[in-house]
């Protein structure tokens, strides 16, 4: 049985997490690092984000909240690096419940969400022969606060991508799957929501690291075509003695089509990125796109499909957060912070 008492031991060495925009190389970092005979990096636990459970109001877990959150890690499939590829740890799913499982069965305490979240990561390095962690989770960067409340000594480095590419990206990352999967993909797509998903990262993004320079290092996609020299500046941050061997180390390639087959974006998408987001341009360092003839038109055309993708994603959506519902879309609106 697990003894009620809350951990208050603070440990000094850093935790290293990637977090940032999806599909704008998080997973090609987290390879690349993981050449590294220490590192082992690995994602996506969801902890803070979607899958965070509150605890007491002194920062421990209850008996029960402990065995959630535990139980909800074994759960989870952290494959975003698993395999047998290049840059991949060589864990599958059974592996990893069972470190999981050997881990937490001699907790004895009360423990709170850092003592959990370092625990895990620490297990996952251990368990694959290796002296350090690091875990990648695109939305962590959005719930920071929460994060450095818990774990104060943390070190982030957080990818971002331009707009107009994170929106091209993100509307076909489904186009190679399965047919129902593309559907799925294509459902949770809307050119005005997929802009203040864009908005929201770069915001939290540069707030939290003019916040905690010392804790967040911004990382823009254009700089995955000098991988040595990113790797070098990652390494370097993250206080990690580096990678000698760079040769085996290349720029991450377009992930979601072949850059012959490169579709455009239409007006209504060029339209909302614009219109959503173009105070936050200046601050990626890329200039607005004109908008196509007719834009405005396919934009009011897209307005009448808003409230039933809304009703059909946040439906979706509460079978997936832990927490809050609408507390979890009012972060990712950007409403102020309770």
């Amino acid at each position: 049985m697990i003894k009620v008492v809350v951990s208050m031991h603070t440990p000094t060495e850093p935790i290293r997490m990637i977090a940032g925009m999806s599909r704008a190389g998080t997973t090609w970092l987290c390879k690349s690092l993981n050449l590294h005979p220490e590192i082992a990096a690995f994602g996506e636990s969801r902890f803070f984000a979607r899958c965070f459970v509150p605890p007491r109001n002194d920062g421990g877990y209850t008996e029960k909240q402990l065995h959630t959150v535990i139980d909800g890690l074994k759960k989870r499939i952290l494959d975003s690096t698993m395999g047998d590829g290049p840059g991949c740890l060589p864990m599958n799913h059974a592996q990893q419940l069972s470190i999981l499982e050997d881990e937490f069965k001699r907790a004895h305490e009360c423990l709170g969400p850092g003592d959990v979240y370092r625990r895990m990561c620490h297990a996952l390095a251990q368990g694959n022969g290796r002296r350090l962690s690091i875990e990648k989770t695109p939305q962590h960067i959005l719930w920071f606060s929460r994060i450095v409340t818990y774990l104060p000594h943390v070190k982030m480095v957080v990818m971002l991508r331009n707009p107009y590419d994170f929106m091209l990206s993100y509307k076909h990352q489904g186009d190679r799957k399965a047919p129902r999967s593309r559907i799925a993909f294509q459902r949770l797509y809307h050119p005005l929501a997929c802009a203040l998903v864009w908005r929201r990262y770069m915001r939290a993004a540069t707030e939290e690291a003019r916040k905690h320079p010392d804790k967040i290092l911004l990382v823009r996609n254009e700089e995955l075509s000098r991988p040595r020299d990113l790797l070098e500046r990652v390494q370097g941050f993250l206080q990690i003695e580096p990678l000698v061997d760079l040769d085996g180390i290349k720029s991450a390639d377009n992930s979601s089509f072949p850059e012959s087959s490169r579709p455009e974006l239409g007006g209504e998408d060029v339209f909302w990125m614009n219109a959503i987001a173009r105070r936050e341009f200046a601050e990626y360092g890329c200039e607005a796109r004109q908008n196509p003839r007719n834009a405005g038109l396919a934009a009011a055309r897209s307005l009448a499909r808003l409230p039933l993708w809304s009703a059909r994603n946040f439906l979706a959506l509460r079978r997936l957060v832990s927490g809050n519902s609408v507390a979890y879309v009012a972060r990712w609106l950007g409403a102020p912070r309770g």
